[in-house]
């Protein structure tokens, strides 16, 4: 797996065992988790979907009050971010919105060994990714989970400040 359980139990403030074995999440994880965006508390709930398309059907209801949208890849993955397109879309588009989600409503995470971390890891995302901010790190040494996990919550704290400006200009602060 790419780590999307592991730093999404870490962004909620959760322990992580330090030998991890590869536990497939089944369907989807919700982790509740607290931010400060502007002086305000704002309650989030992170959504650890399975990456396995046997829980296809399941994805409907998971885009139901969609704010925005974080994706994690492996940076080992051949692939490459273009791996994600198929998440992406089902997801920034499956709302039924002819537009999608805004640019500033989703980030994009790699994580990889940190000698996975190369050029190709560095790069801005293209594609149907084009535009979206990126935070790249390691899972492996306590350090590197420190700022792995520093630097997405700041990134996802800016996710959220726009989510939060978005709900204001259209007066639905809820």
């Amino acid at each position: 797996g790419a780590g999307k359980t592991a730093l999404c139990k870490l962004l909620a403030g959760r322990a992580v065992p330090e030998t991890r074995t590869h536990d497939p999440t089944e369907g989807v994880r919700i982790e509740e988790v607290e931010r400060d965006i502007d002086g305000k508390t704002v309650s989030v709930q992170l959504w650890d979907c399975s990456g396995d398309l046997a829980y296809e059907t399941s994805h409907p209801a998971m885009r139901l009050g969609l704010d925005a949208l974080v994706l994690v890849r492996d940076a080992e993955d051949p692939a490459g971010d273009g791996a994600l397109e198929r998440w992406h879309d089902t997801f920034a588009f499956g709302g039924g919105t002819d537009d999608g989600l805004a640019v500033e409503k989703k980030l994009l995470v790699r994580v990889g060994k940190m000698s996975d971390m190369s050029d190709a890891n560095a790069s801005p995302p293209n594609g149907v990714l084009a535009g979206v901010r990126v935070v790249r790190g390691s899972l492996e040494q306590k350090a590197d989970i420190e700022a792995l996990v520093k630097e997405t919550r700041a990134a996802l704290d800016g996710v959220l400040a726009e989510v939060t400006r978005a709900r204001t200009r259209r007066g639905n602060d809820r």
